[in-house]
């Protein structure tokens, strides 16, 4: 991967409701800290925009012998995402929270209807 390809990032909508959900419940405490958050989470996504493949191969999914998805963490939260090298794009998937159980979130969300 050339230092100086750049590759586009698409918010999937499961990642922005992610997002919105997380800064959501944040404001009902503090308007403050929600900002703080919700841009905390957008700069660590921009982060990867040149170097996609430092953020590391999901643990849990990696163990059954799947390696196409990778995430940053920015604790507590764990942003997942896809590259598409021939297309040079990073698709952000969601944003879970690092203390839930990403097998039932994953779950949750398949059979979510």
């Amino acid at each position: 991967m050339s230092i100086d390809k750049y590759f586009d990032i698409e918010w999937t909508h499961a990642a922005r409701d992610d997002l919105d959900e997380i800064i959501d419940y944040i404001s009902l405490d503090s308007i403050n800290k929600a900002i703080k958050i919700n841009d905390r989470l957008v700069s660590k996504v921009d982060t990867i925009e040149r170097f996609p493949s430092r953020g590391r191969i999901v643990p849990e999914l990696k163990k059954l012998g799947i390696k196409s998805y990778h995430e940053i963490i920015s604790p507590p939260y764990r942003i997942m995402y896809k590259i598409e090298e021939s297309k040079s794009l990073i698709m952000i998937l969601g944003i879970f929270d690092g203390r839930r159980d990403l097998e039932t979130i994953l779950i949750d969300r398949l059979f979510d209807d």
